[in-house]
């Protein structure tokens, strides 16, 4: 067994979406602003339910109450998928041919127009998903792993014994 993990990887624009839809409904400061979001639109629907003069209550009340609930999440997951496309558009690179090798040490990550070095100390933690690891270097930044660039359940068995030994895992973020 060696202590290096190397990963070949190139990533479509659907796995960066499907990564995307498994991290930012984790980070606390997503669903903090989405719920301060939330209070607003339903109080502001109460208030103005309780303020119109000619309110004759019924349906359009209700919808007017349920609106925002339906709707906020429609448009943060359609937030989502814009950003995740944008980002994907401007910066490929990112995520198409790049080699991750993991060792003792941390994460040498290599494209054709990059080298990022990161010792296990500027990582904070790690989740898990059916299709990726994830990797995090800050609240809301991280490297993304997809689990069909391993070659055998073997190296995947160990990429997660050397996550383990050196970063905790969290299921919320």
């Amino acid at each position: 067994m060696t202590d290096t993990v190397t990963i070949n990887q190139s990533l479509s624009v659907g796995e960066v979406i499907s990564a995307s839809f498994f991290i930012f409904p984790r980070l606390r400061i997503i669903r903090r602003f989405l719920l301060y979001i939330l209070i607003l639109a339903i109080g502001s629907a109460v208030l103005g339910a309780l303020t119109t003069s000619n309110n004759t209550g019924g349906l359009p009340t209700l919808i007017a109450l349920l609106l925002p609930i339906i709707l906020l999440p429609i448009v943060f997951f359609a937030f989502i998928l814009i950003i995740s496309v944008l980002v994907y558009a401007a910066r490929p690179y990112i995520y198409k041919n790049v080699r991750f090798q993991f060792n003792h040490w941390g994460v040498v990550k290599t494209s054709d127009r990059f080298e990022i070095s990161k010792p296990w100390r500027e990582f904070t933690q790690y989740a898990e998903s059916k299709s990726f690891f994830i990797l995090f270097i800050s609240a809301s930044g991280g490297h993304i792993i997809a689990k069909r660039a391993f070659h055998s359940d073997e190296e995947m068995e160990q990429f997660r014994n050397l996550l383990q030994a050196n970063l905790s895992e969290s299921s919320t973020i």
